[in-house]
């Protein structure tokens, strides 16, 4: 998994990954998970979309900027 190397490289450039705005919370009563990221995919919750969810990323954007990190370092 690469999901520290994902939340920098969006930081840094937003434009090479593709999401939807989505009700996330984190589930503390119990009623469906407990603490569980639950994200509102279906619009069930009636609450207001509050965090961006990422699906996809432009690979090779994302190689060539870890590269250059790289090569800088």
């Amino acid at each position: 998994p690469v999901h520290d190397l994902c939340a920098v490289a969006y930081a840094i450039d937003k434009s090479i990954f593709k999401g939807e705005y989505y009700h996330v919370d984190i589930e503390c009563k119990g009623e469906y998970t407990y603490g569980r990221t639950v994200v509102d995919f279906y619009e069930n919750s009636g609450e207001t979309k509050n965090t961006k969810v990422l699906f996809e990323v432009d690979r090779n954007e994302l190689l060539e900027m870890l590269k250059k990190a790289i090569n800088a370092y």
